[in-house]
């Protein structure tokens, strides 16, 4: 409103797939919820100088609404620096988690659009194989009992650390106290967890979803996998078994999150 009575350019960042999340919205059926969310977005964006997005797939995905204004693909920045310097083993010794032991990471939230009982049912086929390894998860949410007693109902409980939420920069060191980070979700603009896991030295195993598959190289510092438990185990296999691989590809993926730095980030803006 402001903008428009003042003649401000406005410039809008869209990173919300706000769709996926109609199951939210109370009373009504959710694909009266997503219609009118489209309509919305619609209306909103037309009436922007500009909107940014994240990733290349999003502003496809906004041009199939229809969205006439220009459309800038810049994605989220993340403090790099701050990642760098992340206490690998202050979590671990929480946890009394030894130094050779494999750790599985995952942050975000615990919400059924994550997919998390994807997660845990994948993680669990490797985690038999390798009785020594744990999943560590900083997350709360909504869900957070149901998983837990997902996590007992595979028989995994005491490999399974539900750590709850942390904050910047105090989520960093369960970053850094990980060697594999994994993600599930379908519902992403960027995954931004993705980018930080990457500046902390971790090759990713995740679903190729929109957003996702923009933020990970396949092969090269992580594997986008199909929708499918026991592929998605056998990658996570493969890294638990392969130091040096997973070394290369945790640097790899260092290497290739500076380019998510929020300097960069900023001077494109």
């Amino acid at each position: 409103y402001f903008a428009i009575k003042y003649l401000i350019p406005y410039v809008y960042t869209f990173h919300t797939l706000f769709e996926q999340y109609a199951h939210y919205v109370p009373f009504l059926p959710i694909s009266w919820t997503r219609g009118i969310i489209s309509k919305l977005i619609n209306i909103f964006c037309n009436r922007c100088s500009a909107v940014i997005v994240p990733t290349p797939k999003i502003k496809e995905y906004l041009l199939s609404k229809n969205i006439t204004k220009p459309i800038h693909v810049i994605p989220t920045g993340i403090d790099t620096a701050t990642i760098h310097a992340a206490n690998r083993t202050s979590v671990r010794r929480r946890y009394a988690i030894s130094d050779p032991e494999k750790v599985i990471v995952y942050v975000g939230r615990l919400t059924k659009e994550k997919n998390i009982p994807f997660l845990i049912r994948s993680v669990a086929l490797a985690l038999k194989k390798h009785p020594a390894a744990k999943f560590l998860i900083s997350a709360s949410g909504p869900e957070a009992a149901a998983y837990q007693n997902l996590a007992k109902q595979l028989g995994i409980e005491r490999q399974i650390i539900f750590a709850g939420q942390h904050n910047p920069p105090e989520v960093f060191d369960y970053y850094a106290a990980g060697d594999i980070f994994v993600f599930a979700s379908v519902t992403e603009t960027q995954g931004l967890v993705i980018v930080e896991a990457k500046a902390a030295g971790l090759p990713i195993v995740a679903v190729s979803a929109q957003g996702v598959a923009d933020a990970v190289v396949d092969t090269v510092d992580g594997f986008l996998c199909p929708p499918d438990e026991a592929a998605f185990a056998e990658k996570l296999e493969y890294l638990l078994e392969n130091d040096s691989a997973r070394k290369v590809m945790g640097e790899a993926a260092r290497v290739n999150a500076e380019q998510f730095s929020a300097r960069i980030m900023a001077e494109k803006i």
